[in-house]
């Protein structure tokens, strides 16, 4: 099971090895943006903070995205999911924690969504 998950699409083996790489190192950087972004809990001093719980399960929904993308079989679901995740945080940072923070967290969240679209171009069916 784990092989099948972790072997190589037929896109993927039709790339060649720099594009290989450049695709991997940026499915690695998106996993990573995932990562930070399920260590995240918001503006410290936000003017009127969701539920913990709710906190909690955005979370763990950034570190499931992260390793959807590391995973060459779920890279591409995983892609589009961060840009999904990252397009709600930019509102739920908007929403929750004030347009301070919001403009405090835009290139990041913008930078992530770049890099996933990229990720999805490189590794669309031909």
């Amino acid at each position: 099971m784990l092989s099948t998950l972790f072997g190589k699409t037929p896109v993927i083996q039709a790339q060649s090895p720099l594009v290989h790489r450049l695709l991997t190192g940026i499915a690695i950087l998106v996993a990573l943006a995932m990562f930070v972004a399920a260590s995240g809990d918001g503006g410290a001093d936000a003017p009127s903070p969701p539920p913990d719980w709710v906190n909690l399960a955005a979370n763990i929904v950034a570190a499931g995205i992260g390793v959807l993308v590391l995973m060459p079989r779920t890279r591409v679901l995983g892609a589009w999911l961060a840009i999904a995740n990252m397009l709600v945080s930019m509102a739920a940072n908007h929403r929750f924690d004030g347009p301070q923070y919001f403009w405090l967290v835009l290139p990041f969240n913008l930078t992530t969504i770049a890099l996933a679209a990229i990720l999805i171009a490189g590794l669309r069916k031909r």
